[in-house]
Protein backbone atom coordinates (compact mmCIF):
# COMPACT_ATOMS: atom_id res chain seq x y z
CA UNK A 1 0.00 0.00 0.00
CA UNK A 2 1.27 3.41 -0.79
CA UNK A 3 2.57 5.77 1.85
CA UNK A 4 -0.33 7.99 2.65
CA UNK A 5 -0.57 11.46 1.42
CA UNK A 6 0.27 14.85 3.37
CA UNK A 7 -3.22 15.74 2.97
CA UNK A 8 -5.29 17.32 6.06
CA UNK A 9 -8.48 15.42 4.73
CA UNK A 10 -7.24 12.40 5.08
CA UNK A 11 -8.47 11.59 9.24
CA UNK A 12 -5.64 8.58 10.68
CA UNK A 13 -6.99 6.54 13.74
CA UNK A 14 -4.25 6.57 16.13
CA UNK A 15 -5.49 5.45 19.55
CA UNK A 16 -8.03 8.03 19.34
CA UNK A 17 -12.16 8.11 18.55
CA UNK A 18 -12.68 9.77 14.89
CA UNK A 19 -16.01 10.09 14.12
CA UNK A 20 -16.11 10.69 9.99
CA UNK A 21 -19.08 9.63 8.19
CA UNK A 22 -22.47 11.24 8.65
CA UNK A 23 -24.91 10.03 10.18
CA UNK A 24 -25.62 7.42 12.86
CA UNK A 25 -27.44 5.05 10.75
CA UNK A 26 -24.45 3.38 9.14
CA UNK A 27 -21.05 1.58 9.71
CA UNK A 28 -19.38 1.91 6.63
CA UNK A 29 -16.35 0.31 5.30
CA UNK A 30 -14.66 -1.87 7.22
CA UNK A 31 -14.25 -5.38 8.14
CA UNK A 32 -16.60 -6.97 11.29
CA UNK A 33 -15.62 -9.23 13.60
CA UNK A 34 -17.04 -12.58 12.47
CA UNK A 35 -17.40 -13.01 8.63
CA UNK A 36 -15.57 -10.12 7.66
CA UNK A 37 -19.16 -8.26 6.58
CA UNK A 38 -18.86 -3.97 5.87
CA UNK A 39 -21.71 -2.31 6.47
CA UNK A 40 -22.46 0.02 3.91
CA UNK A 41 -25.48 2.13 3.00
CA UNK A 42 -28.91 3.61 4.13
CA UNK A 43 -29.98 3.39 7.68
CA UNK A 44 -31.47 -0.27 7.46
CA UNK A 45 -27.65 -1.18 7.65
CA UNK A 46 -26.62 -2.95 4.80
CA UNK A 47 -24.35 -6.02 5.18
CA UNK A 48 -21.66 -6.46 2.32
CA UNK A 49 -19.06 -8.82 1.94
CA UNK A 50 -15.25 -7.45 2.33
CA UNK A 51 -11.68 -9.28 1.31
CA UNK A 52 -11.18 -12.34 3.17
CA UNK A 53 -11.78 -11.89 6.88
CA UNK A 54 -12.16 -15.89 7.16
CA UNK A 55 -8.19 -16.39 7.68
CA UNK A 56 -7.24 -12.58 7.99
CA UNK A 57 -7.70 -9.44 9.56
CA UNK A 58 -7.91 -7.66 6.07
CA UNK A 59 -8.08 -3.82 6.22
CA UNK A 60 -7.74 -1.98 9.80
CA UNK A 61 -7.85 -5.62 11.40
CA UNK A 62 -9.28 -4.64 14.90
CA UNK A 63 -7.49 -4.94 18.73
CA UNK A 64 -10.73 -6.30 20.80
CA UNK A 65 -13.35 -7.23 18.23
CA UNK A 66 -15.41 -4.80 17.49
CA UNK A 67 -16.32 -3.54 13.85
CA UNK A 68 -13.65 -1.24 12.40
CA UNK A 69 -15.35 2.00 11.00
CA UNK A 70 -12.52 3.47 8.81
CA UNK A 71 -15.79 6.06 7.74
CA UNK A 72 -18.46 5.93 9.86
CA UNK A 73 -20.40 7.22 13.07
CA UNK A 74 -18.71 4.32 15.10
CA UNK A 75 -15.24 5.03 14.63
CA UNK A 76 -12.96 2.73 17.16
CA UNK A 77 -10.17 3.34 19.81
CA UNK A 78 -6.97 1.80 20.09
CA UNK A 79 -5.59 1.32 16.24
CA UNK A 80 -2.30 0.86 16.34
CA UNK A 81 -0.43 3.22 14.56
CA UNK A 82 0.60 2.87 10.79
CA UNK A 83 4.67 2.95 11.19
CA UNK A 84 4.44 0.27 13.65
CA UNK A 85 2.12 -1.93 12.03
CA UNK A 86 4.84 -1.70 9.03
CA UNK A 87 7.72 -2.63 10.39
CA UNK A 88 5.68 -5.70 12.05
CA UNK A 89 4.63 -6.78 8.73
CA UNK A 90 8.66 -6.72 7.40
CA UNK A 91 9.89 -9.44 9.32
CA UNK A 92 6.35 -11.68 10.32
CA UNK A 93 7.67 -14.96 9.56
CA UNK A 94 10.52 -15.17 11.30
CA UNK A 95 9.11 -13.36 14.48
CA UNK A 96 6.54 -15.72 14.11
CA UNK A 97 9.33 -18.72 14.65
CA UNK A 98 11.00 -16.89 17.57
CA UNK A 99 8.12 -16.32 19.55
CA UNK A 100 6.56 -20.00 19.35
CA UNK A 101 10.18 -21.05 20.58
CA UNK A 102 9.40 -18.35 23.76
CA UNK A 103 5.97 -20.18 23.85
CA UNK A 104 7.48 -23.45 24.31
CA UNK A 105 10.27 -22.28 26.47
CA UNK A 106 7.73 -20.68 28.91
CA UNK A 107 6.35 -24.36 29.40
CA UNK A 108 3.37 -24.72 26.56
CA UNK A 109 2.94 -28.25 25.17
CA UNK A 110 2.03 -26.58 21.89
CA UNK A 111 2.32 -23.00 20.58
CA UNK A 112 0.42 -21.00 17.52
CA UNK A 113 1.28 -17.68 16.57
CA UNK A 114 -1.14 -15.39 14.29
CA UNK A 115 0.37 -12.26 12.73
CA UNK A 116 -1.88 -10.09 11.10
CA UNK A 117 -1.75 -6.56 9.68
CA UNK A 118 -3.97 -4.01 7.94
CA UNK A 119 -4.30 -0.80 5.58
CA UNK A 120 -7.29 0.62 4.62
CA UNK A 121 -8.67 3.92 3.50
CA UNK A 122 -12.40 5.22 2.61
CA UNK A 123 -13.88 7.69 1.14
CA UNK A 124 -17.20 8.51 1.78
CA UNK A 125 -19.73 11.26 -0.10
CA UNK A 126 -22.77 13.36 0.58
CA UNK A 127 -24.59 14.69 -2.64
CA UNK A 128 -22.07 15.37 -5.45
CA UNK A 129 -20.03 16.61 -2.82
CA UNK A 130 -17.21 14.11 -0.56
CA UNK A 131 -17.87 14.86 2.90
CA UNK A 132 -14.80 12.28 4.06
CA UNK A 133 -11.86 10.99 3.89
CA UNK A 134 -10.25 8.35 6.34
CA UNK A 135 -7.27 5.85 6.92
CA UNK A 136 -6.44 3.24 9.20
CA UNK A 137 -3.37 0.68 10.15
CA UNK A 138 -3.46 -1.96 12.78
CA UNK A 139 -1.31 -4.84 13.02
CA UNK A 140 -0.25 -7.85 16.16
CA UNK A 141 -0.08 -11.31 17.08
CA UNK A 142 -2.50 -13.50 18.37
CA UNK A 143 -0.80 -16.34 20.76
CA UNK A 144 -2.32 -19.39 21.42
CA UNK A 145 -0.94 -22.28 23.72
CA UNK A 146 -2.09 -25.96 24.24
CA UNK A 147 -1.42 -27.16 28.07
CA UNK A 148 -2.04 -30.87 29.24
CA UNK A 149 -5.13 -30.46 26.51
CA UNK A 150 -6.17 -26.92 27.43
CA UNK A 151 -6.33 -24.29 25.44
CA UNK A 152 -4.87 -20.42 26.61
CA UNK A 153 -5.47 -17.39 24.08
CA UNK A 154 -3.62 -13.69 24.13
CA UNK A 155 -2.21 -11.10 22.23
CA UNK A 156 0.22 -8.41 21.87
CA UNK A 157 0.41 -5.42 19.64
CA UNK A 158 4.58 -4.40 20.94
CA UNK A 159 7.32 -7.31 19.83
CA UNK A 160 8.60 -6.67 23.56
CA UNK A 161 5.25 -7.97 24.58
CA UNK A 162 5.61 -11.09 23.56
CA UNK A 163 6.76 -13.15 26.33
CA UNK A 164 3.63 -11.54 29.29
CA UNK A 165 1.07 -12.74 26.00
CA UNK A 166 2.71 -16.06 26.28
CA UNK A 167 2.68 -16.32 29.82
CA UNK A 168 -1.13 -14.85 29.96
CA UNK A 169 -2.23 -17.26 27.34
CA UNK A 170 -0.36 -20.01 29.03
CA UNK A 171 -2.24 -19.09 32.71
CA UNK A 172 -5.56 -18.86 30.82
CA UNK A 173 -5.12 -22.49 29.88
CA UNK A 174 -5.08 -23.76 33.41
CA UNK A 175 -9.03 -22.54 33.42
CA UNK A 176 -9.79 -24.02 30.48
CA UNK A 177 -12.00 -26.84 29.54
CA UNK A 178 -10.39 -30.08 28.24
CA UNK A 179 -10.03 -29.99 24.27
CA UNK A 180 -8.71 -32.84 22.92
CA UNK A 181 -6.57 -31.47 19.65
CA UNK A 182 -3.66 -30.52 18.63
CA UNK A 183 -2.02 -27.69 16.25
CA UNK A 184 -2.26 -28.94 12.54
CA UNK A 185 1.65 -30.05 11.27
CA UNK A 186 2.97 -28.27 7.98
CA UNK A 187 0.32 -28.39 4.52
CA UNK A 188 1.16 -28.41 1.58
CA UNK A 189 -1.24 -25.09 -0.58
CA UNK A 190 -3.00 -24.40 -3.78
CA UNK A 191 -2.44 -21.00 -5.50
CA UNK A 192 -5.44 -18.72 -4.51
CA UNK A 193 -4.29 -15.65 -4.23
CA UNK A 194 -6.45 -12.65 -3.57
CA UNK A 195 -4.22 -10.16 -3.98
CA UNK A 196 -4.56 -7.27 -7.05
CA UNK A 197 -1.51 -4.90 -7.11
CA UNK A 198 -3.95 -2.50 -8.45
CA UNK A 199 -5.53 -2.00 -5.41
CA UNK A 200 -2.43 -2.27 -3.23
CA UNK A 201 -1.18 1.03 -5.84
CA UNK A 202 -4.32 2.91 -4.99
CA UNK A 203 -3.41 6.08 -4.29
CA UNK A 204 -5.74 8.38 -1.89
CA UNK A 205 -5.62 11.05 -4.90
CA UNK A 206 -6.32 8.19 -7.72
CA UNK A 207 -9.39 6.73 -5.85
CA UNK A 208 -10.92 10.22 -5.36
CA UNK A 209 -10.21 10.54 -8.72
CA UNK A 210 -12.49 7.09 -9.39
CA UNK A 211 -14.76 8.42 -6.90
CA UNK A 212 -15.66 11.98 -8.16
CA UNK A 213 -16.55 10.24 -11.91
CA UNK A 214 -18.21 7.76 -10.36
CA UNK A 215 -20.59 10.41 -8.71
CA UNK A 216 -20.85 12.01 -12.28
CA UNK A 217 -22.49 8.50 -13.64
CA UNK A 218 -25.65 8.69 -12.11
CA UNK A 219 -28.42 8.96 -14.85
CA UNK A 220 -29.50 12.32 -14.84
CA UNK A 221 -33.06 11.61 -13.75
CA UNK A 222 -31.75 10.68 -10.28
CA UNK A 223 -29.11 12.19 -8.04
CA UNK A 224 -26.71 10.60 -5.45
CA UNK A 225 -28.00 11.20 -1.81
CA UNK A 226 -24.77 8.83 -0.76
CA UNK A 227 -21.59 6.98 -1.58
CA UNK A 228 -18.50 5.03 0.00
CA UNK A 229 -15.64 3.56 -1.10
CA UNK A 230 -12.94 1.31 0.98
CA UNK A 231 -9.85 -0.29 -0.34
CA UNK A 232 -7.46 -1.95 1.32
CA UNK A 233 -4.29 -4.10 1.75
CA UNK A 234 -4.20 -7.19 4.46
CA UNK A 235 -1.06 -9.81 5.43
CA UNK A 236 -1.36 -13.01 7.66
CA UNK A 237 1.41 -14.97 8.62
CA UNK A 238 0.84 -18.33 10.76
CA UNK A 239 3.17 -20.99 12.73
CA UNK A 240 3.02 -23.37 15.32
CA UNK A 241 5.65 -26.12 17.06
CA UNK A 242 4.10 -28.89 14.75
CA UNK A 243 5.83 -27.24 11.74
CA UNK A 244 3.37 -25.49 10.29
CA UNK A 245 4.17 -22.41 8.04
CA UNK A 246 1.38 -20.13 6.27
CA UNK A 247 1.68 -16.53 4.64
CA UNK A 248 -0.62 -14.55 2.41
CA UNK A 249 -1.26 -11.30 1.20
CA UNK A 250 -4.92 -10.12 0.59
CA UNK A 251 -6.39 -7.10 -1.20
CA UNK A 252 -9.93 -5.72 -0.73
CA UNK A 253 -12.31 -2.83 -2.64
CA UNK A 254 -15.91 -2.10 -1.95
CA UNK A 255 -18.09 0.52 -3.20
CA UNK A 256 -21.51 1.46 -2.26
CA UNK A 257 -23.82 3.61 -4.40
CA UNK A 258 -27.29 5.24 -2.88
CA UNK A 259 -29.73 7.44 -5.16
CA UNK A 260 -32.72 9.30 -5.08
CA UNK A 261 -35.48 10.57 -7.56
CA UNK A 262 -38.37 11.88 -6.67
CA UNK A 263 -38.72 10.37 -3.34
CA UNK A 264 -37.74 7.06 -4.42
CA UNK A 265 -34.33 5.64 -3.06
CA UNK A 266 -32.03 3.21 -5.43
CA UNK A 267 -28.74 1.62 -3.92
CA UNK A 268 -26.40 -1.10 -5.64
CA UNK A 269 -23.11 -2.26 -4.12
CA UNK A 270 -19.74 -4.66 -4.81
CA UNK A 271 -17.56 -5.38 -2.84
CA UNK A 272 -14.33 -7.68 -4.37
CA UNK A 273 -10.40 -9.05 -3.77
CA UNK A 274 -9.78 -7.62 -7.27
CA UNK A 275 -10.29 -3.63 -9.15
CA UNK A 276 -13.69 -3.32 -10.85
CA UNK A 277 -15.04 -0.16 -12.16
CA UNK A 278 -17.75 1.95 -9.93
CA UNK A 279 -19.53 3.79 -12.22
CA UNK A 280 -21.61 0.76 -13.49
CA UNK A 281 -22.61 0.39 -9.84
CA UNK A 282 -23.46 4.03 -9.53
CA UNK A 283 -25.45 4.26 -12.94
CA UNK A 284 -27.38 1.26 -11.43
CA UNK A 285 -28.32 2.65 -8.05
CA UNK A 286 -29.57 5.44 -10.49
CA UNK A 287 -31.36 3.57 -12.61
CA UNK A 288 -33.39 1.65 -9.81
CA UNK A 289 -33.74 4.82 -8.06
CA UNK A 290 -36.09 5.98 -11.34
CA UNK A 291 -37.68 2.64 -11.74
CA UNK A 292 -38.69 2.71 -8.10
CA UNK A 293 -40.60 5.88 -8.36
CA UNK A 294 -44.36 4.70 -8.90
CA UNK A 295 -44.46 1.61 -7.38
CA UNK A 296 -47.55 -0.85 -7.93
CA UNK A 297 -49.84 -2.01 -5.22
CA UNK A 298 -49.21 -5.22 -4.74
CA UNK A 299 -51.66 -8.01 -3.93
CA UNK A 300 -51.55 -9.64 -1.08
CA UNK A 301 -51.51 -13.73 -0.60
CA UNK A 302 -49.29 -16.67 -2.12
CA UNK A 303 -46.86 -15.53 -4.74
CA UNK A 304 -43.60 -16.74 -6.93
CA UNK A 305 -40.66 -14.66 -5.64
CA UNK A 306 -37.40 -14.56 -7.46
CA UNK A 307 -34.42 -13.83 -5.32
CA UNK A 308 -31.20 -12.15 -6.72
CA UNK A 309 -28.34 -9.75 -5.91
CA UNK A 310 -28.46 -8.53 -2.39
CA UNK A 311 -31.73 -10.28 -1.72
CA UNK A 312 -30.56 -13.53 -2.58
CA UNK A 313 -27.24 -13.27 -0.60
CA UNK A 314 -29.15 -11.97 2.82
CA UNK A 315 -31.61 -15.05 2.04
CA UNK A 316 -28.74 -17.93 2.00
CA UNK A 317 -26.19 -16.02 4.61
CA UNK A 318 -28.44 -14.66 6.88
CA UNK A 319 -31.28 -17.18 7.08
CA UNK A 320 -29.71 -20.97 5.91
CA UNK A 321 -25.98 -20.73 6.66
CA UNK A 322 -25.93 -20.44 10.09
CA UNK A 323 -28.15 -23.57 10.34
CA UNK A 324 -24.53 -25.46 8.98
CA UNK A 325 -22.83 -23.95 11.63
CA UNK A 326 -20.67 -27.28 13.56
CA UNK A 327 -21.04 -25.83 16.73
CA UNK A 328 -24.16 -24.81 16.98
CA UNK A 329 -24.54 -28.59 15.96
CA UNK A 330 -22.68 -29.96 18.79
CA UNK A 331 -24.92 -27.37 21.15
CA UNK A 332 -28.32 -28.84 19.46
CA UNK A 333 -28.80 -24.65 18.96
CA UNK A 334 -29.81 -25.46 14.96
CA UNK A 335 -32.89 -27.15 14.24
CA UNK A 336 -30.92 -29.17 11.77
CA UNK A 337 -28.75 -31.03 14.48
CA UNK A 338 -29.99 -34.41 14.24
CA UNK A 339 -30.61 -34.34 10.50
CA UNK A 340 -26.98 -35.49 8.90
CA UNK A 341 -27.83 -37.76 5.78
CA UNK A 342 -31.44 -36.65 5.94
CA UNK A 343 -33.25 -34.91 2.69
CA UNK A 344 -33.74 -32.04 3.94
CA UNK A 345 -34.13 -29.92 0.88
CA UNK A 346 -34.92 -30.34 -2.82
CA UNK A 347 -32.82 -32.90 -4.66
CA UNK A 348 -32.16 -29.73 -7.43
CA UNK A 349 -30.20 -28.19 -4.18
CA UNK A 350 -26.69 -28.40 -3.67
CA UNK A 351 -24.68 -26.15 -1.83
CA UNK A 352 -20.74 -26.04 -0.95
CA UNK A 353 -18.88 -24.11 0.99
CA UNK A 354 -15.74 -23.50 -1.25
CA UNK A 355 -12.40 -21.00 -0.21
CA UNK A 356 -11.38 -21.76 -3.55
CA UNK A 357 -13.98 -20.17 -5.60
CA UNK A 358 -13.97 -16.92 -7.06
CA UNK A 359 -15.86 -14.48 -4.27
CA UNK A 360 -14.43 -12.30 -1.10
CA UNK A 361 -13.45 -14.93 1.24
CA UNK A 362 -11.12 -16.43 -1.37
CA UNK A 363 -8.01 -17.99 0.41
CA UNK A 364 -5.51 -20.77 0.47
CA UNK A 365 -5.99 -22.39 3.96
CA UNK A 366 -8.04 -21.72 7.17
CA UNK A 367 -7.78 -19.45 9.97
CA UNK A 368 -5.61 -22.60 11.83
CA UNK A 369 -3.58 -22.99 9.14
CA UNK A 370 -5.54 -25.94 7.24
CA UNK A 371 -5.27 -26.27 3.89
CA UNK A 372 -8.55 -25.00 1.84
CA UNK A 373 -10.52 -27.22 0.29
CA UNK A 374 -14.64 -27.67 -0.81
CA UNK A 375 -17.24 -29.03 1.48
CA UNK A 376 -20.38 -30.04 0.62
CA UNK A 377 -22.92 -29.12 3.03
CA UNK A 378 -25.51 -29.77 1.24
CA UNK A 379 -26.10 -32.20 -1.79
CA UNK A 380 -28.42 -33.08 -4.02
CA UNK A 381 -30.98 -31.92 -0.71
CA UNK A 382 -29.22 -34.05 1.31
CA UNK A 383 -27.44 -32.05 4.43
CA UNK A 384 -24.00 -33.60 4.09
CA UNK A 385 -21.69 -31.78 6.65
CA UNK A 386 -21.66 -28.75 8.80
CA UNK A 387 -18.80 -26.35 9.36
CA UNK A 388 -16.27 -26.73 12.16
CA UNK A 389 -12.53 -25.50 13.55
CA UNK A 390 -10.19 -27.54 15.15
CA UNK A 391 -11.77 -27.13 19.00
CA UNK A 392 -15.58 -27.29 17.55
CA UNK A 393 -14.71 -30.62 15.58
CA UNK A 394 -12.71 -32.09 18.79
CA UNK A 395 -15.67 -31.68 20.98
CA UNK A 396 -18.91 -32.93 18.30
CA UNK A 397 -20.01 -36.01 18.95
CA UNK A 398 -18.71 -38.46 16.53
CA UNK A 399 -21.85 -38.72 14.55
CA UNK A 400 -21.51 -35.33 13.19
CA UNK A 401 -18.80 -36.65 11.47
CA UNK A 402 -16.86 -33.38 12.54
CA UNK A 403 -13.97 -32.55 10.67
CA UNK A 404 -12.12 -29.13 10.85
CA UNK A 405 -11.41 -26.48 7.75
CA UNK A 406 -13.84 -23.71 8.15
CA UNK A 407 -11.65 -21.59 10.83
CA UNK A 408 -12.28 -18.09 10.75
CA UNK A 409 -9.81 -15.32 12.52
CA UNK A 410 -11.09 -12.01 11.64
CA UNK A 411 -8.05 -10.30 13.45
CA UNK A 412 -4.88 -10.61 15.95
CA UNK A 413 -6.87 -10.25 18.88
CA UNK A 414 -9.88 -12.28 18.12
CA UNK A 415 -10.83 -16.01 18.90
CA UNK A 416 -10.94 -18.75 16.65
CA UNK A 417 -14.34 -20.08 15.70
CA UNK A 418 -15.95 -21.49 12.52
CA UNK A 419 -17.67 -19.99 10.11
CA UNK A 420 -18.34 -20.03 6.06
CA UNK A 421 -15.90 -18.95 3.10
CA UNK A 422 -17.55 -18.79 0.11
CA UNK A 423 -20.62 -20.29 -0.77
CA UNK A 424 -21.56 -21.93 -4.00
CA UNK A 425 -25.25 -23.18 -5.10
CA UNK A 426 -24.59 -25.97 -7.96
CA UNK A 427 -26.99 -24.61 -11.33
CA UNK A 428 -30.20 -26.16 -12.05
CA UNK A 429 -32.18 -27.08 -15.16
CA UNK A 430 -34.69 -24.18 -14.98
CA UNK A 431 -33.45 -21.50 -17.96
CA UNK A 432 -35.85 -18.69 -16.40
CA UNK A 433 -37.25 -18.56 -13.59
CA UNK A 434 -39.99 -15.81 -14.82
CA UNK A 435 -40.94 -17.90 -17.55
CA UNK A 436 -42.20 -20.24 -15.15
CA UNK A 437 -44.93 -18.48 -14.09
CA UNK A 438 -47.99 -16.45 -15.24
CA UNK A 439 -47.12 -13.96 -12.45
CA UNK A 440 -44.39 -13.30 -9.62
CA UNK A 441 -42.07 -11.12 -7.92
CA UNK A 442 -38.45 -9.88 -8.86
CA UNK A 443 -37.07 -9.60 -5.62
CA UNK A 444 -33.66 -7.63 -5.22
CA UNK A 445 -33.57 -6.50 -2.35
CA UNK A 446 -35.06 -6.29 1.19
CA UNK A 447 -34.25 -5.51 4.76
CA UNK A 448 -34.87 -6.75 8.28
CA UNK A 449 -32.87 -9.60 8.26
CA UNK A 450 -32.25 -9.59 11.86
CA UNK A 451 -35.85 -10.22 12.91
CA UNK A 452 -35.46 -14.01 11.88
CA UNK A 453 -35.85 -16.36 14.07
CA UNK A 454 -32.57 -18.47 13.28
CA UNK A 455 -33.45 -21.34 14.67
CA UNK A 456 -36.82 -22.07 13.48
CA UNK A 457 -35.99 -20.67 9.76
CA UNK A 458 -39.43 -18.31 10.37
CA UNK A 459 -38.83 -14.74 8.71
CA UNK A 460 -40.51 -11.96 7.62
CA UNK A 461 -38.98 -9.27 5.81
CA UNK A 462 -39.82 -5.78 3.92
CA UNK A 463 -39.09 -5.48 0.53
CA UNK A 464 -37.53 -2.11 -0.79
CA UNK A 465 -36.34 -3.20 -4.30
CA UNK A 466 -38.27 -5.54 -6.45
CA UNK A 467 -40.68 -5.63 -9.64
CA UNK A 468 -44.19 -7.21 -10.51
CA UNK A 469 -43.59 -9.55 -13.70
CA UNK A 470 -46.63 -11.39 -15.58
CA UNK A 471 -46.04 -13.94 -18.49
CA UNK A 472 -42.04 -13.09 -17.72
CA UNK A 473 -42.32 -9.27 -18.78
CA UNK A 474 -41.93 -6.30 -15.98
CA UNK A 475 -45.11 -4.56 -15.33
CA UNK A 476 -44.40 -2.55 -12.74
CA UNK A 477 -41.93 -1.97 -9.52
CA UNK A 478 -42.89 -3.06 -6.47
CA UNK A 479 -41.84 -1.59 -3.12
CA UNK A 480 -42.84 -1.53 0.71
CA UNK A 481 -44.86 -4.73 1.38
CA UNK A 482 -43.94 -7.54 3.65
CA UNK A 483 -42.80 -11.45 2.48
CA UNK A 484 -42.88 -14.01 4.73
CA UNK A 485 -42.06 -17.35 4.94
CA UNK A 486 -39.55 -20.68 6.58
CA UNK A 487 -36.10 -21.27 5.08
CA UNK A 488 -36.32 -25.09 6.11
CA UNK A 489 -39.23 -24.85 4.16
CA UNK A 490 -38.57 -22.64 1.03
CA UNK A 491 -35.66 -25.30 -0.07
CA UNK A 492 -37.71 -28.17 0.12
CA UNK A 493 -39.95 -26.14 -2.59
CA UNK A 494 -36.80 -24.56 -4.09
CA UNK A 495 -36.62 -23.27 -7.96
CA UNK A 496 -33.14 -22.81 -9.35
CA UNK A 497 -32.08 -21.68 -12.35
CA UNK A 498 -29.27 -23.06 -14.93
CA UNK A 499 -26.92 -19.96 -14.91
CA UNK A 500 -24.92 -18.52 -11.96
CA UNK A 501 -23.48 -15.02 -11.01
CA UNK A 502 -21.06 -13.87 -8.26
CA UNK A 503 -22.55 -11.55 -5.40
CA UNK A 504 -19.70 -10.86 -2.62
CA UNK A 505 -18.91 -14.32 -1.08
CA UNK A 506 -22.02 -16.28 -3.25
CA UNK A 507 -22.19 -17.94 -6.61
CA UNK A 508 -25.15 -19.01 -7.30
CA UNK A 509 -27.71 -18.60 -9.91
CA UNK A 510 -31.35 -17.11 -9.30
CA UNK A 511 -33.87 -19.19 -6.82
CA UNK A 512 -37.12 -19.23 -6.18
CA UNK A 513 -40.47 -20.11 -4.06
CA UNK A 514 -43.71 -19.33 -3.12
CA UNK A 515 -44.02 -17.12 -0.41
CA UNK A 516 -46.35 -15.55 1.83
CA UNK A 517 -47.03 -11.52 0.71
CA UNK A 518 -48.81 -9.05 2.79
CA UNK A 519 -48.99 -5.35 3.47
Amino acid sequence: MPERENDVDWMVERNEKIITGGSSTRETIGPSERNGKIMAGDSRVREIAFGGARTRGTVGSDAGNEKIMVCGSRARENIVGGSRARENENDAGENNEKFVELALGLGADEAEIFFSSGFGYSISSRGRSIHSKSSSFSGGWGVRVLKKGKLGFSYFIRKPDAEKAASTAISIAKFSPLTPFSFPSAQAYRDASSFDPQIAGLTPDSASQMFAKALRSFPPASKPTECALGWGEGHMALANSNGLHAEERSTSISFYAQAESDGAAGYCSQSSQKIFGLEPIAGRAGSLAVQMRSPAKQEQGKEHVIFERDALHSLISSFLIPALDGDSARRKTTKLHSSLDVQIASPELTLADDPLSEGVDRCAFDGEGIASKPKKLIENGVLANFLFDLRTASLAPKQLRPSPGAASRPGFSSQVSPSPSNTVIAEGKIGNLAGEHASCLRVLSFFGSHTANVFSGDFSVSVDIGFQLRKGETVGAARGFIISGNIFELIKNIEIEKRASLIYDLTSPRIGAELTISA
